[in-house]
């Protein structure tokens, strides 16, 4: 998506190459003037933070259960078939329904994951189901919220704020993978699927005021 905002404002004068020498904090700022951007970049985040928290420790806790390297593998594979198979189809839906539509089905597929995780995670089947949902959720979320974000903002500064988002991510990529460690030990794995799923409640709740509405003109 950078490189492809990258080409579509390579051409724009101007304000264009203003916006494109800026930082982060010029990126934050046009985002939080935008509504549907910052609902756009918190669906991004938590989704991100949340695949990556449960996904990093699946493989702990299946070889806790005396699962093989082989399961263990098969099971990623499905999670990153999730990821990535139906992105095409995801993007088309989005076009056609609309991006946020298409962001809350995707809380949908991340709750049911975190079900399946938390009540079958003594099955390595059920593991696996939930893994998989966990990475088809990921991206009915974050095909659809990375168009509204880039969207949500002029053609010029769509670059600088594609960047930020990526930039939020690796950040949420990080976290989820420091603190799932200790939360898994501490709490176990059905608390950590539960904890992964919990992060829809805000976009949900946000969905449903219309917070991605920009307020009506008086």
């Amino acid at each position: 998506p950078l490189r492809l905002a990258q080409r579509h404002t390579a051409a724009e004068p101007g304000p264009a190459a203003r916006h494109r020498s800026a930082g982060l904090g010029a990126a934050l700022r046009l985002v939080r003037a935008a509504p549907a951007g910052r609902f756009a970049l918190l669906a991004l985040v938590l989704a991100h933070v949340s695949m990556v928290s449960v996904m990093t420790m699946t493989p702990v806790h299946l070889s806790h259960q005396g699962d093989g390297v082989t399961v263990i593998g098969l099971t990623i594979s499905l999670h990153v078939l999730g990821m990535f198979a139906l992105a095409p189809v995801v993007g088309a839906a989005a076009d056609r329904f609309g991006r946020v539509p298409v962001i809350v089905v995707g809380q949908g597929v991340l709750a049911a994951a975190a079900v399946v995780g938390a009540v079958g995670a003594d099955s390595t089947v059920a593991v696996a189901v939930a893994l998989t949902l966990l990475g088809l959720g990921w991206s009915v979320v974050t095909v659809p919220a990375s168009t509204l974000l880039s969207q949500s903002v002029p053609a010029p500064t769509r670059p600088l704020v594609q960047g930020l988002g990526d930039t939020a991510m690796n950040a949420a990529a990080a976290l989820g993978a420091l603190v799932s460690g200790p939360l898994m030990a501490v709490l176990g794995f059905p608390a950590l699927a539960t904890l992964g799923g919990a992060v829809v409640v805000p976009v949900l709740w946000l969905a449903w005021r219309g917070a991605h509405r920009a307020p009506a003109s008086a």
